[in-house]
C-alpha cells in the first residue's frame, strides 16, 4: 500500500500574493511553560508582523515539555496551561502564520501520550502543519520562491558544529531558495551556493537560516556550561525581482 508524501513527513504548500515584497519572520524554540520563556517578546513580534503585513513560520518547540534530565520540576505552568496559552496566542494571529512544524518537545509529548498536540490545534485553526519538513512554494506576482522549513536536530556544543549540522537539510531537499531551521538556539544566516545543470551549468545561491530561541539563561544551561543564547529575531525578505535577503534584529544588551 503506497503512502502519500505528507504521510512520509513532507508537507507541500503553495501560496501567492500580489505584493511586490514579502517578509517572513522565523520563530523557533519559544518553550512556553519554561520559567525562562520570553512569551511577551514572542507576542510582541506576532503583533508587529500583523501590523506590518509580515508572515510567520513556527519551527517547533513552541510549548515546553521537560523531562527528568531537563528540569521536570522547574516548569512554572502545567503542560495543559502552557498549551492553552499557545492556543490563546494562536487564535489572535492565525492568519499570519504560513505553517507550523513540530520540534523534539512536541515529539516527546506525542511519544508519551500518543497525541500530537500541535496537529490538533493547527487543524482547529486550519493552519498548515507537519511533524516533519514543509516545502513552501511562495509566488510573488510572477516570481516563485521555494522555502524549506524544519525544526532540526543536533547535540552539538560548538558554533561550527551547530551550523554544520543544519546543512543536512539542504541534502534532503535540493535547490530551494531558503532553508529555515531552529533547535540549536544559535541564530545564523549562512549563504550557500552550488552548481546545477539543466541545459547549461549555473550557480544557484540560497540562504540557510537558523532561528534564535526565546529563552533566558537558566540553571540547566549553567550546569551544562552552555553559553547564553543570543536573543532577537530573523526576518527574511523576498522581492518580486527575485532578490532574497535576511536580517537578524539582535538585542545588543539584554536585561536579565
Amino acid at each position: 500500500m503506497s503512502t502519500t508524501l505528507e504521510e512520509q513527513g513532507v508537507l507541500e504548500l503553495s501560496c501567492s500574493t500580489n505584493s511586490s515584497q514579502v517578509n517572513i519572520i522565523a520563530i523557533a524554540d519559544v518553550h512556553i511553560g519554561h520559567p525562562g520563556a520570553k512569551i511577551e517578546d514572542f507576542i510582541e513580534i506576532l503583533k508587529r508582523a500583523k501590523k506590518q503585513n509580515d508572515y510567520v513560520v513556527l519551527l517547533g518547540d513552541i510549548v515546553d515539555n521537560p523531562d527528568e534530565k531537563t528540569g521536570l520540576y522547574d516548569a512554572n505552568t502545567t503542560p495543559e496551561q502552557a498549551m492553552m496559552k499557545f492556543i490563546e496566542i494562536l487564535a489572535q494571529h492565525k492568519t499570519k502564520i504560513l505553517c507550523v512544524v513540530s520540534g523534539n518537545h512536541e515529539y516527546r509529548t506525542k511519544k508519551k501520550s500518543g497525541i500530537d498536540t500541535l496537529n490538533v490545534v493547527c487543524q482547529q485553526y486550519k493552519i498548515p502543519y507537519t511533524a516533519g519538513i514543509a516545502i513552501i512554494r511562495l509566488k510573488l506576482k510572477h516570481t516563485n520562491f521555494d522555502i524549506v522549513v524544519g525544526h532540526g536536530y543536533s547535540a552539538a556544543r560548538t558554533l561550527n558544529s551547530k551550523v554544520g549540522t543544519m546543512t543536512e537539510l539542504t541534502r534532503v531537499v535540493k535547490n530551494a531558495d531558503v532553508y529555515i531551521v531552529g533547535h540549536t538556539h544559535q541564530p545564523s544566516i549562512v549563504p550557500i551556493a552550488s552548481f546545477e545543470f539543466n541545459d547549461s551549468v549555473k550557480q544557484r545561491q540560497s540562504l540557510l537560516i537558523t532561528a534564535p530561541s526565546w529563552l533566558s539563561y537558566s540553571i540547566y544551561s549553567a550546569q551544562k556550561f552552555m553559553p547564553p543564547s543570543p536573543r532577537g529575531f530573523i526576518k527574511i525578505t523576498l522581492t518580486v525581482n527575485g532578490k532574497i535577503s535576511a536580517s537578524l534584529d539582535l538585542e545588543r544588551s539584554v536585561v536579565l
